[in-house]
């Protein structure tokens, strides 16, 4: 019998413990998300603590990310002074460690640590949820030294700036969430800007762009075109059409008012509002190609000649890099035969390699020219087309070629590489800006108000939190340089300035606080 009872015994605490081990563990306390618009101030170098001063934006890193190998930093942009986390998302993971995150910079520091490349899911380090994919490493930071004598330091998509520039823009409090400087508006939208990698379409889409309705109650119908701007980078540049109200370049809007067709979200018209630039990162690059969409299409069809003669032949929007047409609508010399994205590239002696574009010698020849700046110089044509220049000052003959013969050449499996920069031609369409006006007929706007060597552009710069002082300082500068600047000298924004690229014939007005002073 003793026997018995303890058989029975050990069967009952066994399944006392196979029930015990079926449980469910109850499910980890959720972490209380802060307010995003709460106003934050990255940690100092001198004084950072990973648990401490957390950004209220990592909080909602789970409802940013959608897809493995994403990442951001946050904040994108620094004072020299202050330091950064690094995110990484990867449900493929099985570690809660990893030590493969690009970029792994020497020169990225921790503080209080010689490893800078290790990324944490367990809960330390800044993380702020174990085991949720989302690999984390706070209290990062570069050197101060690194800047040596510079304003700017750019890399892996950040940008540091010197701390001399801290409180050097005036900001102006419009409502509570819109601030205006003279290089734009600063808006805090909350959690609608975790949006902007998943669905950023409801970001600036016409009829669901929240920040274009504010920047019209605020300022009032000053806008011939929107930019709307990231502070992280989540994307390149695109270009949404709203109305197209110039005459003579081959524009042909669907709807009524020259309109294609979007409802905007006040319910109002705004016809002089061409369209907006989608910006989704603060590096501004892409800029001069997506204005240059709204001011060009490139809309004309079998222009100068049919079919693969047109100069757009290939997407129909963006002009053949196989001309001697110059601007930021065109790529690189494609190989002729392959196309893209199969480059032309020119070998030097040296062994030096280039992308190239096609330039006329004053004795008619044609020749391969190594990429440089004046590639992004709109020709005169181009700047007719946006109304810059008059018809009577384009005397330039453009010449398309449909197919460029090259010399010396070799092809890889990447690009077409020339030791030769000879470029001749069995066919070759030559057109003027006569021949653009007997299509089309002459260049005329709509808008009264309109005037392209002055743009007005609404600069909206969107944040989930208020933007810091070196978002503003960074986002503001950089955009002051690029719509006025007429030379490649400075260190904001990107290489080639707008008015630089219009031969310094065009501007572009975003002084935010005088367009809300003039409203009120």
């Amino acid at each position: 019998m003793s026997k018995m009872f303890a058989l029975s015994m050990s069967l009952l605490l066994l399944g006392a413990c196979s029930k015990s081990s079926d449980q469910k563990k109850p499910p980890e306390p959720e972490i209380p998300k802060p307010e995003l618009t709460t106003k934050w101030t990255p940690s100092k170098v001198s004084d950072c603590s990973v648990d401490q001063n957390v950004s209220p934006s990592l909080y909602y890193m789970d409802e940013v990310f959608s897809d493995n190998g994403q990442r951001l930093t946050e904040p994108s942009i620094i004072y020299a002074d202050e330091t950064f986390t690094f995110v990484y998302y990867d449900k493929s993971e099985s570690s809660s460690r990893i030590s493969h995150w690009v970029p792994v910079d020497n020169r990225i520091r921790a503080v209080n640590s010689q490893d800078n490349s290790t990324l944490y899911d367990d809960g330390t380090h800044g993380d702020l949820v174990a085991g949720d994919k989302i690999f984390t490493r706070s209290c990062l930071y570069f050197p101060e030294e690194l800047l040596e004598d510079s304003d700017v330091l750019k890399l892996h998509g950040l940008y540091v700036l010197s701390p001399e520039h801290r409180n050097s823009e005036t900001v102006t409090e419009v409502t509570d969430n819109v601030r205006v400087t003279e290089g734009g508006f600063f808006i805090t939208i909350g959690k609608p800007y975790l949006l902007r990698i998943k669905d950023s379409w409801l970001l600036h889409a016409p009829n669901t762009c929240v920040v274009c309705k504010e920047a019209w109650q605020v300022a009032g119908d000053v806008f011939d075109f929107f930019t709307i701007v990231t502070r992280d980078h989540v994307g390149g540049a695109g270009y949404v059409r709203v109305h197209d109200n110039i005459n003579g370049t081959g524009f042909n809007p669907p709807c009524d008012n020259r309109s294609h067709c979007y409802p905007m979200i006040d319910g109002k018209e705004h016809q002089e509002f061409s369209g907006l630039v989608w910006q989704p990162n603060p590096s501004y690059d892409g800029l001069n190609h997506e204005f240059a969409h709204g001011l060009l299409g490139i809309e004309t069809e079998n222009f100068p000649g049919e079919g693969g003669l047109a100069w757009n032949e290939g997407d129909g929007m963006h002009l053949d890099s196989s001309s001697t047409l110059t601007g930021d609508l065109m790529g690189p010399l494609w190989d002729p035969a392959r196309g893209w994205p199969h480059s032309v590239l020119l070998e030097d002696e040296l062994g030096n390699r280039s992308e190239v574009y096609i330039k006329q010698k004053e004795n008619g020849d044609f020749y391969l020219q190594p990429e440089d700046p004046e590639r992004f110089i709109w020709s005169d044509i181009l700047l007719y087309m946006m109304g810059i220049v008059p018809a009577e000052e384009v005397t330039e003959t453009y010449y398309k070629f449909p197919n460029p013969i090259l010399n010396n050449c070799i092809s890889t499996s990447s690009n077409l590489i020339c030791r030769d920069d000879t470029v001749v031609a069995d066919e070759l369409i030559e057109y003027g800006v006569e021949d653009l006006i007997a299509r089309y007929g002459p260049w005329s706007n709509e808008i009264a108000e309109f005037d392209p060597r002055l743009i007005r552009v609404g600069v909206l710069n969107i944040s989930d939190r208020p933007h810091t002082d070196a978002e503003i300082a960074w986002l503001s500068k950089s955009m002051k340089n690029f719509s006025q600047a007429n030379d490649l000298d400075s260190p904001w924004g990107p290489k080639i300035p707008w008015t630089w690229s219009t031969k310094g014939l065009s501007k572009l007005y975003i002084n935010a606080q005088e367009m809300v002073n003039n409203h009120q």
